[in-house]
């Protein structure tokens, strides 16, 4: 006669071993465990049903402070703060559910909120107007004939107005996802920007000062 239970049991054993002694899933290790011991303490496969409980879905749980806990490591390390913020709230969270859909749908809202975190702390001057930075630098100090000085200075006078209308545009587009937001140039010392910016740092600093004077 097919020893069913026997074979669940076998099964929940290896699953339970997946995640023994792994230091990066320690939540795991435990609520498979504890899911494990549960099968095996059965005399006959339908007291399963009784002792099972919502262990699965704490399996679910665990999983996922594991799986937040390994991306919120590596976004800190590399100092991704704002990366980071996403999975510490989930962190945070997760175990106040012991039902799947509900874990689920707390992490979609909180992945959606920390998407609109990134791309707010995203938005520079110096993602695209670096060049435009340069180009006024050139027509303000360049030295040329007397006749082409006039064509010089509405060039520069273009550029200063190109800046000033892009930043008055990306204001007012990133206060219709968080009010009173406004654009924080000193960014792009932090870390995760800096190293976008392959310019030294005397560079960097002339160019904020320059964009700030600019655009007032």
């Amino acid at each position: 006669m097919h020893n069913y239970l026997e074979e669940y049991k076998a099964y929940y054993r290896v699953r339970a071993a997946r995640f023994a002694g792994d230091p990066d899933f320690p939540f795991s290790a435990k609520a498979e465990q504890d899911l494990c011991n549960a099968m095996l303490a059965c005399n006959e496969l339908g007291e399963f049903k009784q002792r099972l409980g919502n262990l699965n879905e704490l399996c679910a749980v665990a999983y996922t402070k594991d799986t937040y806990t390994l991306r919120h490591k590596h976004y800190a390390e590399i100092q991704e703060n704002i990366r980071a913020l996403g999975p510490q709230r989930i962190i945070a969270r997760a175990g106040n559910y012991t039902n799947v859909n509900d874990l689920m749908t707390m992490i979609g809202e909180e992945e959606n909120k920390n998407m609109i975190e990134i791309s707010m702390d995203h938005i520079s001057p110096f993602e695209s107007n670096w060049f435009l930075l340069e180009r006024l630098e050139v027509y303000e100090r360049a030295e040329v004939p007397d006749k082409w000085k006039n064509d010089m200075k509405y060039s520069a006078d273009d550029i200063r107005k190109s800046l000033r209308e892009s930043l008055n545009f990306t204001t007012n587009d990133m206060q219709k996802w968080q009010e009173g937001w406004k654009m924080n140039i000193e960014l792009a010392w932090e870390t995760r920007h800096r190293r976008k910016l392959p310019f030294p740092d005397t560079e960097l600093k002339m160019r904020i000062e320059q964009f700030n004077k600019t655009t007032g």
